[in-house]
């Protein structure tokens, strides 16, 4: 196989790869009934490692498609040195981190270290202020103590602050500027305020923050779909487009382990808790009928509370027991989908990796063939000579 062959058919086969994909699978990711019976997933000992991955894709063209390309791109893995060191083989640093770390270039990703930066600055600076103003009044006009606290001092730093804090700001609307310009690159694909949404969304482990920062990436990635779809796209817009896949799908497996271990560690521990207060609640409550028949119809009625307490905590104990067997499930179902995400997005990035190594290569051959040398005229043999007779004139005299 030539090399302009392979280009051609890796673009085709990517292209083909990616558009006839399921919709559903590829868009709409934290909608997903998890309450269905679980796939298992067989993997047969005559399939290949390319068919196991693919058989929980349901699209045939996409299967071929897949495996096709897989193949093209596995005989020229060693052009490009071995196999690829995804950047999901480690522990994310947060998932929009590894969102930018897949569409941004070094120029963008170096401005979104910067924002963060500033911003966890800004958050540091913001309490300080608040603590120097809950504080003003309580410090003394003056001190003898070089070191101790006035409130000329507080004032001051309240002033350092606010300027900071400008500075701060201007310098995060610049770099959010370069970040902008950077995601578009290639078309535009998201604007100003959505980049700020995405930008002021929490990168934390709270379940909600991973939903909402997924959700809004989303976003980003059917606006790359849409402009492959209008044949705007290109290779590296391919790559960006799976790559943002696989980061939701993460985002998505980290929200269902975040919400076992809370389902373990903090609401059925809680549950337990507040199941033994309603019983401690029952048995004191009877001790006090015993002793206080005048208050019998508001104990009574505390003891009806407490028992369904009892009783519904008892029920919600085996409906978060359900719900954590769905979960485990869904999460099951989630790690086949991210396996061929992995294997989809490695295989795409092997194959941009090539086409970028044969366009620069390219680049620089065309470069040096087309270099313009100046003209050397022989000029340079007339000036000589008429030197050459200077000096025997010279000579002669």
């Amino acid at each position: 196989m030539t090399v302009n062959s392979f280009v051609k058919k890796a673009l085709a086969l990517a292209s083909a790869l990616l558009l006839s994909a399921s919709c559903q699978d590829l868009t709409v990711l934290m909608t997903a009934d998890t309450t269905e019976a679980a796939k298992p997933i067989v993997n047969p000992k005559h399939l290949s490692q390319e068919e196991k991955l693919a058989q929980d894709v349901e699209s045939a063209s996409f299967r071929k498609a897949w495996l096709d390309l897989g193949k093209v791109a596995d005989e020229y893995k060693d052009v490009l040195g071995g196999e690829d060191k995804s950047l999901f083989h480690r522990r994310s640093k947060g998932l929009l981190r590894d969102a930018f770390e897949v569409v941004a270039s070094d120029i963008g990703l170096k401005a979104y270290d910067e924002i963060r930066a500033l911003q966890a600055e800004q958050t540091k600076l913001s309490d300080e202020a608040n603590e120097l103003k809950a504080n003003r009044w309580g410090y003394p006009d003056s001190s003898k103590n070089p070191f101790a606290m006035t409130r000329a001092k507080c004032d001051k730093r309240l002033t350092e602050i606010d300027e900071r804090d400008m500075q701060i700001n201007a310098r995060i609307n610049a770099q959010t500027g370069v970040l902008l310009n950077d995601l578009n690159r290639y078309g535009k694909i998201i604007d100003r305020k959505y980049l700020d949404y995405l930008l002021v969304s929490a990168e934390g482990e709270d379940v909600f923050q991973l939903l909402n920062t997924a959700t809004l990436l989303k976003q980003v990635q059917y606006a790359i779909r849409k402009q492959m779809e209008d044949g705007g796209g290109n290779a590296a817009q391919v790559e960006h487009y799976v790559g943002l896949y696989l980061v939701i799908l993460k985002g998505w497996e980290q929200a269902h382990q975040v919400g076992l271990e809370n389902i373990e560690k903090k609401f059925l521990p809680k549950l337990a808790e507040i199941q033994k207060d309603a019983e401690q609640n029952t048995r004191d409550t009877r001790e006090l009928l015993k002793t206080h028949a005048d208050e019998a119809s508001h104990l009574e009625a505390n003891l009806r509370i407490s028992q369904n307490t009892i009783e519904v905590s008892k029920a919600y104990h085996e409906i978060l027991v359900r719900k954590q067997q769905d979960l485990k499930e869904s999460l099951d179902r989630l790690k086949g989908k991210i396996a061929v995400a992995q294997n989809t997005y490695r295989t795409v990035k092997t194959a941009s990796g090539l086409l970028k190594l044969i366009n620069d290569s390219s680049q620089e051959y065309e470069a040096i063939l087309n270099f313009d040398p100046p003209l050397l005229d022989t000029i340079y043999a007339d000036q000589m000579l008429d030197a050459f007779k200077e000096v025997s004139a010279q000579l002669k005299k």
